[in-house]
């Protein structure tokens, strides 16, 4: 064992596949501790008390499944990258995953050894690999790249970092619950990211490509709007390129995403609007249930007061906060930050 070396666990009941997967990734993976398991309750054991950056997993296994250990993985203390391996080409089995975990990709067998080792080596590309030998038991305090996950997943906007096979490599909780409810934004068998139709794909895919260089931009910046799959506001997209000092190759982009609306969590409370936009307690109660999608007549029922004190208290609010219409005062308040 190379405490160097980043660790890559595969897991799969099949040891001859096991096996003929070592060979075949020998070379690529020459800078990697690897290890092979056929038990995914073993694999759980060991990562607990040795993490391991990327875990390659079966899906179909005696006793706990694939879907089962990348469940419990993410909820590990140090939780690793996971490829999932499918012998099914079944979308439902990938639809399954994309909404119950976070998969970093999804590939039906026979999966191409370099395909997978560019995954492997892609995963390794976004988490902290110095991650010392501890115990289950020990006090650690959680990695860097944990504490960052946990500041992005509190974005009210969704985040995504795609590489250049369109593939999202990251994605923060807003963009991952877009993704699983297929609301604008999914992913095919192969973990390539698509819009609501061919149209809208063609046109996220070339702005990806210009981001990159790889299109007829110039490599800055692009924004667009993708139609919001059922009801709901369009999906506004802005893309950048990743910082140079980060990926020299500029082979990742960022992709920002607003317009989630359900997506979002609740409206601030009516303590901390009061206390953010420096109004009332009565105003911010009003200016809370708006927020929440009431119109005025209803929050003026609610908090028994008449129709005209309402607008009263929403003149107040809009003059005290420098806004003239009522749709961009619940802007406002929806982009208080929250917890």
């Amino acid at each position: 064992m190379d405490g160097s070396k980043p660790r890559i666990l595969f897991v799969d009941d099949d040891s001859n596949l096991l096996a003929g997967l070592k060979r075949s990734l020998r070379v690529r993976g020459e800078g990697w501790d690897i290890s092979l398991l056929e038990s995914a309750e073993v694999a759980l054991r060991s990562h607990e008390s040795y993490p391991y950056q990327v875990v390659v997993t079966d899906m179909l296994m005696p006793g706990m499944g694939g879907l089962a250990l990348v469940q419990a993985l993410n909820n590990s203390r140090v939780a690793p990258r996971c490829i999932v391996l499918t012998g099914m080409s079944d979308l439902n089995a990938a639809s399954q995953l994309i909404n119950t975990c976070e998969v970093f990709r999804f590939y039906t067998k026979p999966c191409p050894r370099d395909e997978l080792a560019s995954a492997i080596e892609a995963a390794l590309s976004m988490v902290d690999v110095q991650i010392p030998a501890v115990t289950a038991k020990a006090d650690v305090s959680a990695p860097p790249v944990v504490l960052e996950r946990e500041i992005l997943d509190s974005l009210s906007r969704g985040v995504l970092v795609v590489d250049s096979h369109a593939r999202p490599v990251y994605m923060n909780q807003p963009a991952t619950a877009l993704v699983a409810q297929r609301r604008g934004l999914s992913l095919d068998m192969s973990g390539v990211l698509r819009a609501g139709s061919r149209p809208e794909t063609l046109r996220l895919h070339q702005a990806l490509a210009s981001v990159m260089g790889g299109g007829e931009g110039d490599g800055s910046m692009a924004a667009l709007t993708l139609d919001c799959v059922g009801s709901g506001p369009p999906l506004m997209l802005v893309v950048t390129p990743a910082a140079e000092e980060v990926d020299p190759s500029r082979q990742h982009v960022i992709m920002f995403i607003s317009g989630l609306g359900p997506v979002r969590a609740a409206a601030p409370s009516s303590d901390m609007i009061a206390t953010m936009l420096g109004v009332t307690y009565t105003e911010a109660r009003l200016v809370e249930k708006l927020a929440k999608g009431q119109n005025l007549e209803r929050a003026a029922d609610e908090m028994g007061v008449t129709l005209s004190s309402a607008r009263t208290y929403l003149k107040r609010v809009q003059k005290k906060t420098g806004t003239s219409r009522q749709v961009d005062l619940v802007r406002l308040v929806l982009d208080i930050p929250l917890p």
